[in-house]
């Protein structure tokens, strides 16, 4: 079978936005997990994921995106480490994006799922954007 050389592109944009509050201090894709996104039946890119505290002080800690594949397991995808901060009328709360552009596009495939936790029990929002294939 010939490579496909054509470039491929979404025809669909798609974001996905979970709501994080539970402490989840595993590494291995055990225990609390909230699912983002789900791959559609062609795939999914994801080219940004941002996360937003959404409660009062903020301590140090980490925010964990893990990727479930069907029948295979849930496994850690990628770490964001959480500065501690206090939110008021002069301090914005905290607030990280990762940007997947290029050949570092995370691309779900069907029915793979998009899922976060986070270290400390504090409430941070996971937003992820991209396109369906």
């Amino acid at each position: 079978m010939p490579p496909n050389i054509a470039p491929i592109f979404t025809l669909t944009p798609v974001i996905g936005a979970g709501l994080l509050s539970s402490a989840n201090t595993n590494r291995d894709g055990t225990g609390d997990l909230v699912s983002i996104l789900t791959g559609s039946a062609n795939g999914t890119r994801v080219t940004r994921i941002r996360i937003i505290s959404t409660g009062g002080t903020v301590t140090a800690g980490m925010v964990r995106i893990f990727i479930t594949l069907p029948s295979s397991g849930t496994y850690l995808y990628d770490e964001c480490a959480i500065s501690a901060v206090t939110p008021s009328g002069s301090e914005q709360g905290f607030d990280s994006t990762f940007e997947y552009i290029g050949e570092k596009a995370l691309i779900l495939p069907a029915n793979a799922i998009l899922k976060a936790s986070t270290h400390n029990a504090e409430t941070f929002v996971v937003w992820a954007e991209g396109g369906d294939y």
